[in-house]
């Protein structure tokens, strides 16, 4: 148990070292590494969880109960099979996730421009219409306020079936 617990302490500190990450578990108890992102405005817990899959990880996502549904982590629980050098490999593909996250647009636009696309194919003219295009237009802002309005009123369970079932 002091080896998960030492195993445990070293990812959670290599995970706040991203700068991207606020750390939720407790360093006493059980060897849990639960984290949220300090900034969700681009990207969210779930597509960490979606990015960290591809390379063999599974690391749920989740949002929490209801009146506190707007806080999502992700959780590692720390086993004895779970080595230093593991936790290592996972804070660098956890790395590469971010990366290549950052440089999408995020999921919210992505639905958006699709959604714009669908509605309005004048937008599309050109034949490949990118997601800048479509933020610069009228219809991206109707369905900006559509879809925040649909969210607002779409209840907790936001996520329910983005969440995976495994266990890391």
């Amino acid at each position: 148990m002091e080896n998960c617990a030492a195993n445990a302490k070293a990812l959670a500190q290599a995970i706040v070292d991203t700068g991207r990450f606020k750390l939720l578990s407790k360093e006493v108890g059980v060897p849990v590494v639960a984290f949220s992102l300090k900034d969700r405005s681009e990207h969210d817990e779930f597509e960490i969880a979606d990015g960290l899959r591809r390379y063999g990880w599974t690391v749920p996502a989740y949002t929490m109960a209801p009146d506190a549904e707007k806080v999502s982590l992700l959780r590692v629980v720390v086993r004895e099979d779970f080595s230093r050098s593991l936790g290592e490999r996972l804070v660098t593909d956890l790395k590469r996730v971010l990366q290549s996250l950052d440089g999408q647009p995020s999921k919210l636009i992505q639905a958006v421009t699709a959604a714009v696309q669908e509605k309005h194919p004048e937008l599309a003219h050109k034949g490949s219409v990118t997601a800048g295009d479509v933020k610069k237009s009228a219809a991206f802002d109707e369905g900006i306020r559509n879809h925040v309005h649909r969210k607002k009123h779409s209840g907790h369970k936001k996520h329910a079936l983005a969440k995976t079932n495994g266990v890391c």
